[in-house]
């Protein structure tokens, strides 16, 4: 019976010795186990990332959240803690390029930067006018186009009128006017008869030798003298033109041959100077002198010179 009490009390000293040691060693337990938690994490929150940056155009200037990176792509940076990044790049004659990125990782990132264009517009007192850009044809009038940054040759062209060219330097957004003007030749008119009139679609011009500007197209020429037939010619004008105007007479020429300056000289019952130009076809002669007269009707051609020598006779009423 002895024997078993002191086993009994033996018993709940173990207990108590264990718990006692117990109560020492789980608080050292914890604290070592937050210890170590506390330094994965730490670990965890100093690690950094690199990120890489290409492009397609070679010395582009890079910056990341605004702040400008030595160097250009393609290149690495790091040492990046996790977090958002704002990436821009850069190059003259280009549009930005500019983009957001999660860095939770190594990342690569490519620029592809596109060329910087300016609007050209080009008018002009034309409308329909082709419009031509380095000699190529890109429109009409009225134009408007996207274009890099560079120096344009700019044509514009229209039937009927001179084509205009200039030189347009595009660093900003432009507009030119082309003042187009109307195309013009030269029509020149001789004729073997100095001073003939001259008229083109009915209105008088001048006088023989004539220049005349005219506009792509076709004229009615006439040329116009005393005693001859009108010239009357259609005439397209494309080019510098000369014509010539070749008058054919349309009257005959009579000499009188008097003897006697007193002698008078008739046609057609009217006195005329001698010599005298008449229309060609029949026409009635008549000399008069004192009381005697000498007549007769003939037949005259264009362009003939006629001599008649009055025979008078005796007529008696």
């Amino acid at each position: 019976m002895r024997n078993f009490k002191r086993e009994e009390e033996m018993k709940k000293n173990i207990l108590i010795i264990t718990g006692i040691i117990l109560l020492i060693i789980l608080p050292a337990a914890l604290v070592t186990a937050q210890s170590t938690s506390t330094g994965r994490a730490g670990r965890r929150r100093a690690s950094t990332f690199t990120l890489t940056i290409t492009s397609n155009v070679k010395g582009a200037s890079v910056y990341i959240n605004g702040a400008p990176r030595k160097g250009s792509p393609p290149m690495s940076v790091s040492g990046l803690n996790p977090g958002d990044y704002t990436i821009t790049v850069r190059a003259p004659g280009y549009e930005d390029f500019n983009i957001t990125v999660t860095i939770n990782s190594d990342q690569t990132v490519h620029a592809n930067l596109k060329p910087s264009t300016y609007q050209l517009t080009v008018t002009a007192n034309v409308k329909g006018a082709s419009v031509y850009i380095n000699d190529s044809l890109k429109g009409s009038i009225p134009f408007h186009g996207d274009f890099p940054p560079g120096n344009y040759k700019v044509t514009v062209t229209a039937n009927g009128y001179d084509s205009l060219t200039g030189e347009v330097s595009l660093n900003k957004n432009e507009t030119i006017h082309a003042n187009l003007k109307r195309t013009t030749f030269k029509l020149t008119i001789t004729s073997n008869i100095n001073g003939a009139n001259v008229f083109i679609d009915g209105a008088f011009k001048g006088n023989i030798p004539h220049h005349e500007t005219l506009q792509p197209g076709t004229y009615t020429v006439k040329v116009s003298a005393n005693g001859y037939f009108d010239y009357v010619s259609q005439v397209t004008v494309s080019k510098n033109t000369n014509i010539h105007a070749q008058l054919q007479p349309s009257t005959a020429t009579i000499v009188a041959l008097l003897p006697n300056p007193e002698i008078l000289f008739f046609v057609d019952e009217r006195q005329v100077k001698n010599p005298v130009q008449v229309e060609a076809g029949t026409h009635t002669i008549r000399f008069v002198s004192g009381g005697f007269s000498v007549e007769g009707e003939y037949q005259f051609e264009a362009g003939r010179t006629y001599q008649v020598e009055p025979v008078l006779t005796i007529k008696i009423e």
